[in-house]
């Protein structure tokens, strides 16, 4: 043992003879499917009212139908469970009248549904957030994120990321 308390091992294991291979068994079975349909967007960032744009995404596996993203525009194509995560920044200084936000909506045809709203607190000028949904839908819909200033100057979203997931069972 050294002065810091670390040991040193000073030895060999012997080496020996390498027996005969054994018997190779049955093949087992076939393990499940562990692919997920899953989409990753990187949004634009945003200073004015309006939908969020995409500035990118990606589909897994790339052949995937669960989702379809068409001029800015995301739909989830299937019937079922999903996850989604959305992160990034909201800016703005949030008075007691006056607060941005972001609005999650699912729409089907013309018709609207919001059901999550990310807001600054009164007195807070920015804030990183992380939300963490799992939705279930009976039919295609659209995801929709909406930023809307409320009149704050210096409102804005930045670094917004959204990947979601479709859950099969």
């Amino acid at each position: 043992m050294n002065k810091e308390g670390d040991y040193a091992l000073n030895f060999v294991l012997p080496a020996s003879s390498i027996g005969a291979t054994g018997p190779i068994g049955l093949t087992g079975p076939t393990g499940p499917d562990s692919s997920q349909d899953l989409l990753y967007v990187n949004f634009e960032d945003a200073s004015t009212s309006t939908k969020l744009g995409i500035k990118n995404y990606y589909i897994f596996p790339s052949n995937s139908a669960i989702f379809s993203v068409q001029n800015d525009q995301i739909f989830l194509n299937e019937p079922g469970y999903y996850e989604y995560i959305f992160s990034g920044k909201l800016n703005g200084t949030a008075t007691d009248s006056r607060v941005p936000n972001i609005t999650v909506t699912l729409r089907e045809n013309s018709l609207s549904s919001g059901f999550d709203t990310i807001s600054l607190s009164t007195g807070t000028e920015e804030m990183a957030f992380s939300r963490t949904k799992l939705i279930n839908i009976q039919s295609r819909k659209e995801i929709r994120f909406t930023l809307s200033v409320n009149g704050v100057a210096n409102a804005g979203v930045e670094m917004a990321k959204l990947i979601i997931r479709y859950l099969k069972f």
